[in-house]
Parts: structure tokens; sequence; C-alpha cells
């Protein structure tokens, strides 16, 4: 599991994303990085949880094919993730990727507008516009008036919670009765506007590499 959230506002599509790499089967840490893709040639990013590949096969695919705008890579995106999994097969990764949730983010030229789509596997990655989705789920929302704050605060929430993960067991994930810190290494905001991509570090956390949470 992982902390990624994203809020639409009347001028750009705010994500928050934290970056601890998990062991489900032991609950360390493995690595802490960004996990935003950022797409430039359709200005736009996406962020998944699930298993740590998922966007890198995701970034690799759309290297070998081609949209003309962001709105086109939205309608052809399930093709996308058909092309991923094929793709990750090949090198030796699982074809069922599990509870996964991918959000793309980007600037519609044909809403003049900001907009978020969801894709999750719960779903068969048919995908839904969105306007705020929150994973995992606390009692904090995103605020558009105080996008900045909000998503930091929604985000030390996440941290200071537990949830039950998905361990792995004989190839399968099956849902952990223990609960488990998720959120680790720094809280990343991304924004997308009209013309830009941005993104920056609002808070780091002393994670360490190869230990299980404090």
């Amino acid at each position: 599991m992982t902390a990624i959230s994203v809020c639409v506002t009347s001028d750009a599509a705010h994500l928050f994303s934290d970056a601890g790499l998990m062991d489900p089967a032991c609950s360390k840490i493995e690595g802490i990085g960004s996990k935003v893709a950022i797409l430039p040639e359709y200005n736009a990013v996406l962020v998944a949880n699930g298993f740590t590949f998922v966007e890198q096969i995701l970034r690799a695919t759309l290297a070998f094919v081609r949209f003309d705008h962001f709105d086109a890579l939205c309608a052809g995106f399930p093709e996308v993730i058909g092309k991923a999994v094929e793709n990750g097969v090949r090198y030796g990764a699982p074809a069922d990727w599990g509870n996964t949730e991918i959000i793309l983010a980007g600037w519609s030229l044909a809403k003049n507008a900001p907009t978020a789509m969801v894709f999750a596997s719960y779903e068969k990655f048919a995908g839904k516009q969105v306007r705020t989705f929150i994973r995992p789920m606390v009692n904090i929302s995103l605020d558009p008036s105080d996008i900045e704050q909000s998503g930091l605060r929604l985000m030390q929430a996440q941290r200071a919670a537990t949830f039950p993960i998905e361990d792995s067991g004989g190839g399968l994930f099956m849902k952990s009765k223990r609960g488990r810190w998720v959120v680790h290494g720094f809280c990343q905001h991304t924004v997308v506007t009209r013309d830009s991509i941005r993104t920056r570090v609002l808070e780091r956390w002393p994670d360490v590499v190869h230990r299980e949470p404090a």
C-alpha cells in the first residue's frame, strides 16, 4: 500500500504521494524514492499503488506508443495497461496486478481544464474521471482553498495511522489482519496546470531502508 491522492481545482490537478517502497511479506522498507511518473509530452503525470513495478512498466510501455494529446491518452489508457501487463509478464512480473489503482492527471484540451482519471483493477481498469480521490482513506479531506497544506495534513494523518495491507502467500496476495504503517520517505506534491508540471517535497521523514518502521 502507498499514499496516492488527487484533487482537481479550477486551474490545476494536485497529486500527493509518499515515497516508501515496502516489502509486504515482512513490512520492511525496501527503498525510498518518488513514485510519480512525469509525462511531459502529454503535460500529464501518473502515480500508482500496489506493486512497485506498475509505474515503471507503464512508463516503459508509453515510450513505444503515441497519442495526439492527453485526452487521447486517457481514452487509450486501458489498452496501455493491457500492453504493460503483457510486457511485464515477459520480464517475470505477474499477470495479475492484484489491488492496483492508477491516477492519470493532466490538462484536457477538449475541456480546457485540468482532469484526473482513476484506473482500478477492481473495475477492470475501465477508468473514471474524479475530482477528488484519496488512498488510503482517513478522516481528513483535501481542501481546494488550502490545497498544499491540506494535502500535507492528509498525508501526516495517513502516516500516523495503520492499515491492513496485502501479504504475499503462495504467489497470491491476501489481506493481513494486523495493521501496518504504510506511508514513508517524504510527502511529494505534484501540480499540473495548463502550461507546466511542477513538483516538490513538502516534508521528509527519517525512515531507514531495510528496517521496519518504528
